[in-house]
């Protein structure tokens, strides 16, 4: 398994993909609307839940769940 999809964003969420993104996953967090995975896409942190942990090249945000499943060897809800 090389791959996790999360569902959620929150500071939980947000923490376990650094975890896992530590650990050598490449980790997808699925957001529950659009403009929240554009905004953590973007900036690269998850400035609301949990501000100031960058987030490693491993670490992506998505809308689309096929996206954040495809792949994934490990789904956390």
């Amino acid at each position: 398994m090389d791959k996790a999809a999360i569902f959620g964003t929150g500071a939980w969420a947000t923490a376990l993909a650094l975890v896992l993104c530590r650990r050598g996953l490449r980790v997808v967090l699925r957001a529950h609307e659009p403009g929240i995975a554009d905004e953590l896409e973007r900036s690269g942190e998850n400035s609301i839940f949990l501000p100031g942990f960058q987030f490693p090249s491993n670490l992506h945000v998505v809308y689309d769940m096929g996206e954040a499943l495809e792949g994934s060897g490990l789904a956390v809800m």
